[in-house]
């Protein structure tokens, strides 16, 4: 996590000077960390937000999906026990009268 301190001033100063900052050697260690995360947002955060996105909505329609299938599934099974239900027993193969 970037310093409030730290984040409004590279926001002040943008992505140019900040690097030419950078590439002069102003900053100690840890705000030269902060800088470098913050220029890597600002190159990669719209693409890392978008892939999120994308990865959250394709979990969301394989979720569709699979519980359209189990209904599916339901459904057929139904279907099956209700068809053999109007098949007299005689008429089923390899049944025997217990007559």
């Amino acid at each position: 996590m970037i310093d409030p301190n730290h984040l409004a001033e590279f926001e002040q100063l943008g992505v140019g000077d900040l690097q030419k900052r950078l590439d002069r050697g102003l900053y100690d260690e840890a705000k030269r960390k902060a800088a470098h995360a913050w220029l890597d947002d600002q190159e990669h955060g719209e693409d890392r937000r978008f892939k999120a996105e994308q990865l959250r909505l394709q979990r969301r329609s394989d979720l569709k999906s699979t519980i359209s299938l189990v209904v599916a599934a339901l459904a057929l099974l139904v279907s099956i026990f209700a068809a053999l239900e109007k098949i007299e027993p005689r008429q089923l193969p390899y049944t025997h009268d217990a007559r």
